[in-house]
């Protein structure tokens, strides 16, 4: 209760812009006021924080040599994947944070959480170096190595300004773009149109990082496709912090070829062709596992990993596998049998 009469009481104190909430009898926009973004802040500040170092992790883990000097985020909120980035690579590499954020209440808060306190500091100085807070859309030079959007996908008008802004976003990558949704069927249908369009009009020069492990259409078209993540709420309510589960859908594609980032170089292994794991969780509780994957021609398929014909190591790592999880194994066509079979690989 301390720590959030500590939070709420500097916060009281902070001039909120007035919002008007504009709409029709059809369609209403939804905007964030003084209200409802301390909701979201006490709600939505720990998942979306867990779900961004989650994803941001899986880059820095498969791309190690990528270290992002510029980020640029798209309906930023409250500033989360600023933070969450300075926390997966070292504080300070990343030099220019651009924040686009429509709603003003929203924007309020993230100054306020980004805010250097110390004695004698400057006002409008913030803990990261470079930045910047924008209402709208910066010119296009505006760019960023590291470029993400959450949760906007979903809020907008209609597939027509989606796909503006999915155009927006690539034009202004340099390295990684990163979109996160809710874990979803509509939150993957979203993602899967934008994946579309990437595909179609990214060029040679777009490369799918993850969770795919191709670039065929979608295997999981209208049944969904999502990641989880546990975390604990920072102890901004009365009630006890305790481990919660959040559901995510995800996207990240890279421009150039993401391999240069690796430490084998373009010449590496593609481990972005291995399986990816769509199960919730690896069902069958006898002898043997049955798991869905998402192979690199496309197809899902339900796999039997049975205990006795897999390698040691690779069904125990099956068996405490979740969701958006890689499977480090690969088919092998057995001529004689007819049949196929995974193997582990290194």
């Amino acid at each position: 209760m301390s720590i959030c009469l500590e939070v709420y009481r500097p916060i009281k104190q902070l001039a909120f812009p007035s919002v008007t909430v504009t709409g029709s009898s059809e369609l209403i926009y939804f905007s964030y006021n003084e209200s409802n973004s301390l909701l979201y802040l006490v709600g939505r500040l720990a998942p979306n924080f867990a779900v961004a170092c989650r994803i941001l992790y899986e880059i820095r883990k498969r791309a190690p040599l990528f270290v992002p000097t510029s980020l640029f985020d798209f309906a930023s909120g409250l500033g989360t994947y600023t933070w969450a980035a300075n926390t997966i690579w070292p504080a300070g590499c990343i030099r220019e944070h651009h924040l686009v954020e429509a709603s003003g209440p929203m924007t309020v808060l993230s100054e306020f959480l980004l805010a250097k306190r110390e004695q004698g500091t400057p006002p409008n100085t913030y803990l990261f170096p470079g930045v910047r807070h924008r209402r709208f859309m910066p010119s296009a030079d505006v760019t960023g190595d590291l470029v993400m959007s959450g949760y906007a996908l979903l809020e907008m008008a209609g597939e027509h300004d989606r796909r503006r802004v999915i155009e927006s976003l690539w034009s202004r990558t340099n390295a990684f773009l990163v979109l996160i949704e809710e874990g979803t069927r509509a939150g993957h249908t979203a993602l899967l149109e934008a994946r579309d369009w990437l595909i179609r009009n990214g060029g040679d020069n777009m490369h799918i990082f993850a969770p795919c492990p191709h670039s065929f259409a979608c295997g999981r078209a209208g049944l969904g496709c999502k990641s989880t993540v546990k975390y604990y709420q920072f102890g901004l309510t009365r009630d006890p912090a305790y481990s919660t589960e959040e559901a995510f859908s995800y996207l990240i594609v890279s421009r150039g070829d993401w391999r240069r980032f690796t430490k084998g170089g373009l010449e590496g292994k593609e481990v972005s062709t291995h399986p990816r794991i769509v199960s919730p969780r690896p069902a069958g509780g006898g002898p043997a596992l049955d798991i869905d994957l998402c192979l690199p021609n496309g197809d899902c398929e339900r796999v039997v990993f049975s205990k006795s014909g897999t390698n040691q190591p690779l069904y125990f790592f099956l068996k405490n596998s979740l969701a958006g999880d890689i499977a480090p194994c690969e088919r092998v066509e057995d001529a004689d049998a007819n049949t196929e079979n995974p193997t582990e690989t290194s």
